[in-house]
């Protein structure tokens, strides 16, 4: 049995990995924590910049 993106996380239809408010918060809580540039956080997880910058703008405070 291989596991896919898909069965891991939603995918929308252009491809884009979608993440609950859960993950979400869990992702920038790592990225505030680690104390790496955004870009270099990114690229070691996996993740576009640009979104991840989007979601730490769309936080709740």
């Amino acid at each position: 049995m291989t596991a896919t993106h898909e069965s891991l996380m939603k995918v929308d239809g252009r491809g884009r990995l979608r993440y609950t408010a859960e993950q979400r918060a869990l992702l920038l809580s790592a990225y505030d924590a680690s104390g790496l540039s955004g870009p270099k956080f990114a690229a070691l997880h996996g993740v576009k910049y640009r979104p991840l910058l989007l979601g730490e703008t769309n936080a709740p405070a």
